[in-house]
């Protein structure tokens, strides 16, 4: 089976363009071999998001904590991925100079959603991001409900720090908020799991 190279670093933006690339920008891309897709090669731009949809298998917004007259609940939260502000390595790709970190290779006749979810054509799928290797941040948004009546939003860091992906498995690390922090991926889901909790996100495409 022949493999081709896509180089997705950066946001939906074709700096270079061939065949799927006009495909791409509209909805989902069906690759074949020797098509190339390259997106704006920013350093520490975002390259993939995804909304959180359940804690602990509770749909938002839930897991309401009521404590000295203040009721606190989940309303929302993001997994945001990051690419490196600078990468060691590099190679030669028919549109340009990429970081080999930036550049994956999947089988012909794959098609790619706008998600970054990525179909073979043995109809197995996964979870593809632009980079293999960089930052990420979870942040989750509270609304605190007081005893007055009155309700304020709050955005509250849950975990970030470096992360390593590969087709099967993506890793977390330098954990600078939450220690103990491990993921998983399952079709277009990655599930971060802290100590007493889990968070489900669903991948979703950058505007």
């Amino acid at each position: 089976m022949r493999s081709r190279y896509l180089c997705l670093l950066g946001t939906l933006s074709c700096v270079a363009c061939s065949q799927a690339s006009s495909t791409l920008s509209n909805g989902d891309a069906g690759l074949s071999a020797g098509d190339t897709v390259t997106m704006s090669a920013v350093p520490g731009v975002v390259i993939a998001r995804d909304s959180l949809t359940a804690i602990n298998d509770n749909l938002l917004p839930c897991c309401s904590v009521d404590s000295a007259g203040v009721r606190v609940q989940v309303t929302a939260g993001t997994m945001t991925f990051y690419a490196a502000a600078g990468y060691a390595d590099s190679m030669f790709t028919p549109d340009g100079k990429m970081p080999r970190a930036c550049v994956q290779e999947v089988p012909s006749g794959s098609h790619l959603a706008r998600n970054n979810l990525l179909t073979l054509p043995d109809s197995e799928s996964y979870l593809l991001l632009p980079c293999s290797a960089g930052r990420y941040s979870v942040t989750l948004t509270e609304q605190v409900g007081n005893a007055d009546g009155s309700s304020t939003s709050r955005q509250v860091s849950l975990s970030s720090g470096r992360y390593a992906w590969s087709p099967r498995a993506l890793s977390l690390t330098d954990q600078g908020t939450v220690s103990g922090a491990t993921a998983s991926m399952s079709g277009a889901n990655i599930t971060v799991t802290v100590p007493g909790h889990h968070y489900r996100f669903l991948a979703i495409p950058l505007p």
